[in-house]
């Protein structure tokens, strides 16, 4: 995959990245001043506990997003290595097939359970409970976009046929 696909994909990713750090610096700060609040203080921040909650849900979402484009989730590549060299490709995308078909059910399931909780709020924050369950829909549109880009890359590269696509993180 090269040219503009390419580059809005690292792009997206690039994005989506700085969203995941903000995102968990942002749960770090929370949780730090709710301790502090509790424990040092003695004066508790009730709207704490609902904020990183919801700040955790997301940093779950987009941090399996980000893992999947890095192949950084554990995989069963010791089945893969049971089969002939000729074999490991398709049993790949075979693989990024069933997980693709898992991040469509998740963007539909999860956009139903975002709807029906726009109408209930926190108790504590004035917010809908349904922005913390977008993260759902949201992260695994993210994975669906990676397993594609996988996929993709398996299909038009003749040469990969090694469950080892990755070194640290990085394509070989």
């Amino acid at each position: 995959m090269k040219g503009f696909a390419h580059k809005s994909l690292d792009k997206l990713a690039a994005i989506e990245e700085y969203v995941l750090l903000l995102t968990g610096i942002a749960l770090v700060v929370v949780v730090a001043l709710g301790v502090v609040f509790r424990y040092i203080i003695r004066a508790q921040l009730t709207w704490a506990y609902e904020l990183s909650i919801l700040l955790f849900i997301w940093v779950s979402f987009l941090g399996a997003s980000v893992g999947t484009r890095q192949h950084a989730h554990i995989t069963f590549d010791f089945l893969i290595r049971l089969f002939p060299p000729g074999w490991n490709k398709w049993l790949m995308v075979l693989g990024n097939v069933i997980v693709l078909l898992i991040s469509i059910a998740g963007i539909a399931l999860g956009y139903v359970i975002f709807l029906r909780t726009m109408g209930q709020s926190f108790q504590t924050l004035p917010l809908s409970r349904g922005w913390m369950y977008l993260a759902l829909p949201v992260g695994f549109l993210f994975i669906a976009i990676h397993i594609t880009e996988n996929i993709l890359k398996l299909l038009l590269n003749p040469t990969i046929d090694s469950p080892d696509l990755t070194v640290n993180g990085r394509e070989k």
